[in-house]
């Protein structure tokens, strides 16, 4: 009888054994699909914000774009009409005449460089 039951402890005990076994299994199984849907779930939100930051930065790059345009074309017009006064047409006499002045501006040049830093000398004839 001692023998039996020794032997019915060990397989009760064995099936214990692999009853906990199983358990952990499933649960190890269960932990590495979590984390796998966790991963999946980042890489989608990652994705989501890269492609949020390219739209930004193009909306941003547009907007800088549509401003310069703008700026080129309110240059303001080098054409000034000075107002003449009544002496001075009395001593143009019948000549109609509108004296029309332009502005001289300095120029101011703005060394060009390369992507590489290096700055670009002009030959003169290219020169403004």
């Amino acid at each position: 009888m001692d023998k039996e039951k020794v032997k019915e402890e060990k397989v009760v005990a064995k099936a214990v054994k692999e009853a906990l076994a199983t358990e952990e299994k499933r649960r190890k199984a269960e932990k590495i699909e979590i984390d796998r849907q966790v991963r999946k779930e980042l890489q989608k939100q990652g994705v989501l914000e890269r492609k949020e930051a390219r739209l930004a930065a193009g909306a941003a790059k547009k907007e800088a774009v549509a401003a310069t345009k703008a700026a080129k074309k309110a240059k303001p017009s080098r054409i000034v009409i000075l107002q003449v006064g009544s002496t001075i047409l009395a001593s143009l006499g019948s000549q109609e005449q509108v004296m029309v002045e332009e502005l001289e501006e300095e120029v101011v040049l703005v060394p060009q460089q390369t992507r590489r830093g290096r700055q670009i000398i002009l030959p003169q004839r290219f020169r403004i």
